[in-house]
């Protein structure tokens, strides 16, 4: 900020010039503040949407990537609202300045003044599109955890699905009743673990079917 202040100085500076260059160089810095997130941003978007399952796989676990992301996000989103605040500061300051101060600021300082505002104008509009930029990936990335939750989910529905005919056959099976014609079967053991695997597999077949896994 000091070096910016003085940069190309030859001589004395006025109170003007000088809260100029104090304006510009925040307003630079809060610029290059907001493209440093907005690469971040598209970093995480092309992370998000434009890379390959096999890569998705690699490091680390879908979970934790996702919980990676969502932290990256928050810090970006802090960042970004604390650059807000900042610059709706300095927009406050050149607005008052730029009205009551014409006795101060010559007619250039004015022109300069004008355009810090107009920057400050264009910056808070990139940081609107920022912010939306991050609720898109916020509302992404959620929207990545819950279909993760619901393949969890759909995965263990088709395994309880799967054991419940084999688990109710074997029950059946195993009430060990006087008049069971099963019973005294010879066949009996081999035909019950028999009907118990087809009834495993018929709905492994029908989900399969069903493009359910």
């Amino acid at each position: 900020m000091f070096e910016a202040v003085h940069a190309g100085c030859k001589g004395p500076l006025t109170a003007g010039e000088i809260f100029l260059r104090i304006q510009e160089a925040l307003v630079d810095r809060a610029a290059d503040a907001l493209e440093h997130c907005s690469a971040e941003l598209d970093e995480l978007s092309h992370r998000a949407f434009h890379s390959e399952p096999a890569q998705q796989h690699a490091a680390k676990s879908i979970s934790e990537k996702l919980r990676a992301t969502l932290r990256k996000l928050g810090q970006i989103g802090d960042h970004v609202s604390q650059i807000r605040d900042t610059q709706l500061g300095l927009g406050r300051i050149a607005a008052f300045v730029c009205e009551t101060g014409t006795t101060v600021l010559n007619a250039d300082e004015h022109s300069r003044l004008k355009a810090v505002r107009a920057d400050i104008a264009s910056l808070n509009d990139y940081q609107q599109h920022l912010s939306g930029k991050v609720q898109f990936l916020l509302d992404a990335t959620l929207g990545f955890i819950s279909i993760d939750q619901n393949d969890v989910v759909k995965t263990l529905t088709i395994v309880s699905v799967v054991g419940v005919p084999p688990v109710l056959i074997a029950g059946i099976y195993g009430m060990n009743f006087t008049h069971m014609p099963e019973l005294h079967w010879a066949f009996g053991y081999p035909f019950a673990l028999l009907l118990m695997l087809v009834s495993g597999l018929l709905p492994l077949v029908w989900f399969k079917w069903r493009r359910w896994m």
